[in-house]
């Protein structure tokens, strides 16, 4: 049996659909950006490592190295540790950095957790420490709000900062279980490894 009347379907658009452009690595927000607390670019780095379920030195060895365009007189980013606070600061190396990470994360704001922003203002040499410095007070500050994430603010890279202004207490530079003092080279050693 045929039916008398036909039955009427809404139309399809059939053009095309235009899809954008994925990013290769996550489009992670960086935290503080405008703000004195704004979130270092090797803080970022570890961040998005975690984001993307690897450590930091798969994510830079796999991802990040191939994109940088130059040679820093090695091919092997684990061998540049000593030059590993250039990534925060105003040089060439931050601004490699910055250009693969902004790239891959299609992300226009990260030369902010550098200090590239400033290269006219700040001298290049005996800017940012030797040795990694932190405030006990914020790390528990926000480890116990549920809604704030852990980082390191691009501040206490500077040497002339000793002050957490928040908490009006000494930055410390030493663990207080076995009174070591971490070079910041350390830090991206174990960012790397």
């Amino acid at each position: 049996m045929l039916a008398s009347v036909l039955e009427t379907y809404e139309s399809w658009d059939l053009r095309k659909v235009t899809i954008p452009y994925g990013s290769r690595l996550y489009r992670l927000d960086p935290i503080g950006i405008g703000t004195p607390l704004v979130e270092s670019l090797t803080g970022y780095i570890s961040r998005l490592a975690e984001a993307h379920c690897v450590t930091p030195k798969v994510l830079i060895s796999r991802e990040l190295v191939s994109f940088i365009p130059k040679t820093y007189k090695t091919t092997n980013l684990f061998k540049m540790r000593s030059l590993i606070g250039a990534l925060n600061g105003i040089g060439t190396m931050a601004l490699d950095l910055v250009t693969v990470l902004e790239s891959l994360t299609l992300r226009s704001d990260l030369r902010f957790l550098t200090l590239l922003t400033w290269t006219d203002i700040f001298p290049q040499r005996r800017l940012l420490r030797a040795r990694r410095a932190w405030c006990p007070y914020c790390y528990e500050e926000w480890y116990s709000s549920k809604d704030k994430v852990i980082y390191e603010p691009l501040i206490w890279f500077f040497e002339a900062v000793t002050l957490c202004h928040w908490h009006n207490q000494s930055l410390y530079q030493q663990c207080p279980h076995c009174k070591r003092e971490l070079l910041i080279r350390d830090q991206v050693i174990a960012l790397i490894a």
